[in-house]
């Protein structure tokens, strides 16, 4: 990244934090068909200990840039579950220093009006003869109930039948916050794994100060983003190693975890798609550099495995009697009625809505960062890659492949509104193209950024109302 984008993207963060301490541009929390609410914190104090987690978890992801490549397990394995609890700490004190405290935690779980699936949950009794009604009666769930598969309603379902109805919302909650967290272990993988200690060590960081990943909690949200992650970075090493026995085990075991991860989500289908795209993008950029790639046939073995594991979930669930075109058209009917007649989002001003909430909860510094990459990338497809600007086994498009998803989604219409929230799970791409791009290999720019970044995650904490 040149100086002129190091200097845009630190600036932006001291702007911005500066626009939502001062509420001198309303228009920053949203347009009025849906706002994010006002509000200020009683003391800054207690975000200090927020700050507290984040150097220490940067003194983690700066350890990790300098030891993961050469570490043995035995050391590598401690540094990142310390990465996993550190953000999992980063969500529980954002959320202990809100009004109410961690008593939001289940008070949200519980609420109708938040979410609702665990109040649907509370009257599921046979979970099989659940799925087998689902589409008949999706429609008399409150809120976003309708608009859903039933996964994350049995999610909160387990999590009660396991710990019981008292400790249940509690649990769910800070489990989902765990789950959150536990999605930096596949995002090392996919920028690079071993072969990319600094890109590792600087998605681990850039992590810690992303705004929806951090704020949106306890959401359903961090199901899918763990999931999504998880299925893509077994199938990227399934193509990384397509010549080894294990490469379709790999796939196999992406597939299954991306058919999870549609009984809990439809925008899992923007998932596949996003990620199928970018791993398309690598098998050329591989191509071109003259790295060996996978033939035709492993291409076909590896593909005929990644479906077959996505096709478990379905089948297994349409065996017992849900019926998924159904249940689709529900789900799609729900989310149209809801964004447009409910709360009358309109078209033309959520085209340009969706993109300014996305930006402000991916970050406006790291947002000119994932530019800079964009444009770093076009030109290394321009002119084909050259050996030093490799970083990692193979080169990833991330950054044109999120551009191209927001812009398919914005542009689609689906969605209206919160895209902060529920676009979360395409965020780690604009992490991943920031961390390994060649820019994040220095230290002192890497830590400009992350605290840009910081800046912006405490001013949306103290002066704007998030999750609600």
């Amino acid at each position: 990244m040149r100086r002129t984008g190091e200097v845009l993207a630190i600036g932006a963060g001291l702007i911005t934090a500066l626009l939502i301490a001062t509420d001198a541009i309303p228009l920053m929390r949203g347009p009025e068909s849906w706002q994010w609410a006002r509000r200020a914190l009683d003391s800054p104090f207690p975000l200090l200990s927020v700050v507290a987690v984040f150097l220490a978890t940067a003194a983690v992801a700066f350890r990790v840039r300098r030891v993961w490549g050469e570490a043995p397990d035995r050391r590598r394995v401690p540094l990142l579950g310390a990465a996993v609890l550190l953000l999992f700490a980063q969500m529980v004190l954002l959320t202990a220093v809100e009004p109410g405290g961690l008593s939001n935690v289940p008070r949200r779980v519980k609420d109708p009006a938040f979410t609702s699936y665990h109040t649907i949950a509370e009257n599921v009794g046979d979970p099989v003869d659940f799925l087998r009604r689902y589409h008949r009666i999706q429609r008399r769930f409150p809120i976003h109930g309708p608009s859903q598969p039933p996964g994350r309603v049995l999610y909160f379902w387990s999590v009660t039948r396991v710990v019981g109805p008292e400790a249940g919302p509690a649990v769910a909650g800070f489990l989902l916050m765990a789950i959150g967290a536990l999605a930096v272990v596949p995002l090392v993988v996919l920028v690079g794994g071993r072969c990319a200690p600094g890109a590792a060590g600087a998605a681990v960081l850039l992590m810690a100060g992303l705004p929806s990943f951090l704020l949106f909690t306890p959401e359903t949200d961090h199901l899918i983003l763990l999931l999504s992650l998880t299925a893509a970075a077994l199938v990227a090493e399934g193509l990384r190693h397509a010549s080894r026995p294990r490469a379709t085990g790999l796939c196999l075991a992406g597939g299954l975890v991306a058919g999870v991860c549609l009984f809990v989500s439809f925008t899992t289908f923007a998932a596949l798609f996003a990620w199928s795209v970018a791993f398309a993008g690598m098998l050329v950029l591989a191509r071109w550099r003259g790295d060996p790639v996978p033939t035709r046939g492993q291409l076909v073995r590896l593909a005929f495995a990644g479906v077959a594991g996505f096709a478990v979930v379905p089948a297994i669930t349409t065996a017992v009697g849900m019926n998924w075109p159904a249940v689709f058209r529900e789900s799609s009917a729900a989310a149209e009625r809801f964004q447009n007649v409910i709360f009358g989002r309109e078209y033309s001003t959520w085209v340009i809505g969706n993109l300014w909430d996305f930006v402000l909860f991916l970050g406006p510094p790291l947002a000119i960062a994932w530019t800079v990459r964009i444009h770093s990338e076009w030109g290394i497809i321009r002119r084909r890659p050259r050996e030093e600007e490799h970083d990692g086994r193979w080169t990833i498009p991330f950054g044109i492949v999120l551009l191209g998803m927001i812009l398919l989604l914005d542009l689609s219409g689906k969605i209206r509104g919160e895209t902060g929230r529920i676009w979360m799970f395409l965020m780690p791409l604009a992490v991943a193209g920031v961390a390994s791009s060649p820019w994040a290999r220095r230290d002192r720019v890497l830590g400009a950024l992350a605290g840009a970044q910081l800046l912006v995650l405490l001013a949306l904490r103290m002066y704007v109302n998030v999750p609600g």
